[in-house]
């Protein structure tokens, strides 16, 4: 859409009485069911199995759950599990369907981390803002090209970082590209 603001797209949508001129904004995606979580359409339009498995906890099983399609690295509300204090998902093991849980946020963390298979809309800066999470704020960091990857060290601890999200790289409002997390 270029140098058009949000507030131009939807007044020109009014005059052509589109439909999307009067609905309210949305950070989801544009294609999921009403009522079914952003992962369960996914798994279904992929025709996946749905790969239940256990929340485990220090080792032990504390819960059982109905699909890791329906859960992200990071993730505090909704997991039906009571440990009497806050946890947060740790890590998802796709094969065995398990869910590791924590109650230290700390342990989300990460200081440094790459980005695999990256695409740049400019050549790579020193320096730049990246995001990892869709609602979360833009973070400075400074990028280094390690082979066929970036690596990020952002400036403070960003918390839930995911292997396997996305890492999307901006410079002001300028959106440079971006790339697949990775830890190691």
């Amino acid at each position: 859409l270029g140098e058009f603001t949000k507030e131009k797209v939807r007044a020109l949508a009014d005059e052509l009485d589109l439909p999307a001129a009067r609905r309210p904004d949305s950070q989801d995606v544009c294609f999921k069911n009403p009522g079914e979580c952003c992962g369960e359409t996914l798994r279904r339009l992929a025709n996946m199995p749905v790969k239940t498995g256990y929340f485990l906890y220090r080792g032990k099983i504390v819960g059982h759950h109905s699909g890791i399609h329906r859960y992200t690295i990071g993730q505090r509300s909704g997991l039906g599990v009571a440990l009497g204090v806050p946890a947060y998902i740790q890590s998802i093991d796709a094969y065995s369907g398990d869910i590791t849980l924590e109650t230290d946020p700390l342990a989300t963390t990460a200081e440094r981390f790459f980005l695999d298979d990256a695409v740049l809309h400019e050549a790579l800066p020193e320096r730049a803002q990246i995001r990892v999470r869709y609602r979360s704020r833009p973070v400075p960091c400074s990028l280094t090209r390690e082979g066929n990857r970036i690596a990020v060290t952002p400036e403070e601890t960003l918390f839930a970082v995911a292997p396997g999200q996305s890492g999307v790289l901006y410079a002001g409002n300028l959106l440079l590209g971006g790339g697949v997390i990775s830890l190691v």
